[in-house]
């Protein structure tokens, strides 16, 4: 099942990517670029996380076996941050295109939301539109634990999809989202 994780710049989509897959056992991602190369989770969090938005134009992806569907993986991909308007660099329009690809093969969307209610954009509520009609979706209310008071209103925004309240740095509420993208998998069997 091809998992693709999409939002905004810097809510967290790279970080996310590579502590979900540490946390279902990966060792090591996929940098897909002209030197496509497999990396540690390590040096993947050193030289693709970064608070400047596009700081990493290449896919990252991390591929994952379980015991419960031993025949078929389960892969993780990172897109870049998709900007409400068009991006002044060549190379980041073209990661943005390669983004959108992406998330046009997706089997399961996770769309990447944070920050105080007042800061969802309606591009948010467009990128939820998109991602639902391609994808089983799932809203990730990454950086919950800065400000957990607004899950409520979260899930009242986006009443027609399930809203996981998590945290990339702290790994808190990994278990559910892992229980939804399985619950998707058996679906998708």
């Amino acid at each position: 099942m091809r998992v693709v994780l999409v939002g905004r710049p810097n809510v967290g989509k790279t970080l996310l990517l590579i502590n979900f897959a540490a946390y279902l056992g990966a060792t090591e991602i996929t940098r897909e670029d002209p030197n496509s190369a497999r990396i540690s989770l390590e040096q993947a969090r050193r030289e693709c996380v970064s608070y400047v938005a596009h700081k990493h134009l290449a896919a990252l992806s991390a591929g994952l076996t379980s015991s419960k569907f031993p025949h078929r993986g389960m892969i993780l991909v990172d897109t870049p941050g998709i900007l409400d308007g068009v991006a002044e660099e060549a190379a980041v329009r073209q990661a943005i295109g390669r983004g959108l690809e992406e998330l046009l093969r997706a089997q399961a969307i996770l769309v990447v939301v944070t920050g105080e209610l007042d800061d969802l954009a309606s591009f948010d509520d467009a990128l939820v539109e998109l991602a639902s009609r391609v994808a089983p979706t799932i809203i990730v209310d990454n950086k919950a634990d800065m400000h957990p008071t607004n899950l409520g209103m979260r899930r009242q925004h986006f009443a027609d999809h399930p809203v996981l309240p998590l945290s990339a740095v702290t790994r808190r509420g990994f278990r559910e989202l892992k229980q939804r993208l399985f619950a998707v998998w058996e679906t998708e069997e």
